[in-house]
């Protein structure tokens, strides 16, 4: 649900880029995907549907992992958060129906309850080198948390997401809590960032918005988000078949990459840059299509447009470049991490 924080830039879109980096930076993300699953069973059957460990998990943890249907196709990329009466979810924007209707569909006598938080909650990403620093301000003792750990204070949750590729925190609280909140962070020094900077620092970090740049299309080693969101020594869980023996193989046909544009003119500008959707063509044979790009954002840090695309694996190494069918060419780059 988004709040009055929600907008496309506060004034000064390289500011906020570079605050989010160097500094600290506040993005409004409420319009991602928050369920609750409270019950003793919760952990223990949504173990049995991710693809990472999570049963194991004491409260205060949480792991990064693919919702899977049978084929080991992709329903949705999730954090998940175990506390002492359940789980919290995690999630891309529009979510909460597919998600609920997938699990409930196996939900027989397990004791547990599964519900959309979203409307009722806000939330709010806290990205930057100093963005530990900077929230021990507003909200003391919260820069000791490991990545992917979260405690509450306040009313407040705080759970260590380090979603940009450098630290992070996703924070949330009843919704009516979000002016104050937002008001109490930015006093302590932290800068109002929109989502030109969000997109764009995203796109770097080759974090995938599901329902964007994954779908139920892809195999969840496609998402090249294997060693932070698949367990390859857990117990069985739904779609596990098909993933490890895709594992056994060594490789996938196709793989989410981020790429860097050159313009056909050689002239980079935020107004010339190809469209989202974008074909990618085969470097020899221009008639063949390899790829398609699936964001695209303008970054300041690069003084060009990124993009994240689904590429033919054979193209999908740092420094390979291939033709965009809206003319210019795409570059492969490393990931921020």
């Amino acid at each position: 649900m988004p709040t009055r924080f929600e907008t496309a830039c506060f004034g000064n879109v390289n500011d906020e880029y570079t605050a989010a980096l160097e500094s600290a930076a506040i993005f409004d993300v409420s319009d991602r995907t928050r369920l609750e699953m409270t019950g003793p069973d919760a952990a223990t059957f949504l173990h049995r549907f991710c693809t990472n460990e999570l049963q194991s998990l004491p409260p205060g943890h949480g792991c990064e992992a693919f919702l899977c249907n049978v084929k080991g196709r992709i329903l949705g990329h999730v954090f998940a958060f175990v506390g002492k009466s359940g789980v919290r979810i995690d999630t891309a924007p529009g979510q909460a129906d597919s998600l609920i209707a997938h699990l409930e569909k196996y939900h027989l006598l397990e004791d547990f309850q599964l519900s959309d938080a979203t409307a009722q909650t806000f939330a709010f990403l806290v990205s930057g080198n100093e963005a530990a620093s900077r929230l021990d301000i507003a909200l003391p003792c919260q820069s000791a948390l490991p990545p992917l750990g979260w405690q509450a204070a306040d009313g407040i949750s705080i759970r260590r997401v380090d979603l940009l590729g450098v630290t992070g925190f996703l924070i949330d609280g009843p919704v009516d809590a979000a002016d104050e909140t937002w008001q109490r962070f930015t006093a302590a020094g932290i800068t109002p960032a929109g989502r030109d900077a969000l997109t764009a620092l995203r796109i770097e970090a080759g974090f995938p918005e599901y329902g964007r740049d994954l779908s139920d299309d892809n195999l969840a080693q496609e998402a090249n988000r294997t060693t932070e969101a698949i367990s390859f020594t857990k117990g069985c869980y739904l779609g596990q078949e098909p993933i490890a023996r895709l594992h056994a193989m060594g490789h996938v046909n196709r793989e989410l990459v981020c790429v860097e544009i050159e313009p056909a003119d050689g002239t980079a500008s935020p107004d010339n840059i190809p469209a989202a959707g974008a074909e990618m063509l085969h470097p020899g044979k221009p008639d063949k299509e390899i790829g398609t790009l699936t964001s695209i954002a303008w970054t300041p840090g690069r003084g060009r447009a990124v993009g994240l695309a689904i590429l033919r694996s054979q193209f999908a190494q740092p420094g390979s470049e291939v033709p965009l069918v809206s003319g210019g060419t795409a570059r492969v780059i490393e990931r921020r991490k």
